[in-house]
């Protein structure tokens, strides 16, 4: 009997410790920095908004190993790449919550640009309440361009699906599914 006591002691312990080990490893949710709003022109749905949470912003560096990753092994490398990087979320609509890869600012007199690249939704909110499941072969990423004041009100462009590729100068090139993109509206910073 005392045996079996001890050993569910040990057993109890080891487990205690065990799953106290694995929420330790669990990163901490990076806090928000900014958050905008917008409006999609002309509407996909019923909810045309675009939200955007942005926890972090890319450095020059990362996007100089994301250009390496894909002179090394093409747009596979670069997925892989991207897989490891998180710097916010968005959402279009009423569909999934999807996180943004790479954003970018920068600011030419009092006009901001951010680039933003996140993973492209497969499920978009329809009418009503239906849910619209889309695909996007060859076309993994969102992209949302944004051009705001210094009150962070503008305007912007979103490209629902399409690939990137690094230029031999290590620039980014979007390859939009679609040859028009849609128009951002209503563009506002969020406190």
């Amino acid at each position: 009997m005392g045996r079996q006591l001890i050993s569910t002691v040990l057993c109890t312990t080891f487990l205690l410790l065990g799953v106290g080990a694995s929420f330790a490893k669990k990163k901490a949710e990076k806090a928000v920095q900014e958050r905008f709003e917008a409006t999609i022109s002309p509407a996909f749905s019923s909810d045309n908004s675009v939200s955007i949470a942005i926890q972090e912003f890319s450095t020059d560096e990362e996007v100089q190993g994301l250009a390496q990753a894909f002179a090394r092994g093409r747009e596979d490398s670069l997925e892989k790449a991207l897989a490891k990087i998180k710097k916010g979320y968005f959402r279009l609509g009423a569909g999934d919550t999807m996180p943004l890869l790479i954003v970018e600012s920068s600011s030419e007199g009092a006009v901001r640009r951010l680039n933003i690249l996140g993973w492209a939704p497969t499920v978009f909110g329809g009418v009503g309440d239906t849910q619209v499941s889309i695909g996007h072969r060859g076309y993994p990423y969102t992209c949302i361009q944004l051009e705001v004041d210094e009150k962070g009100n503008g305007t912007g462009l979103l490209v629902p699906f399409a690939n990137v590729v690094f230029n031999q100068q290590g620039r980014m090139v979007i390859k939009p599914m679609s040859r028009t993109p849609a128009r951002l509206v209503n563009v506002r910073w969020e406190k």
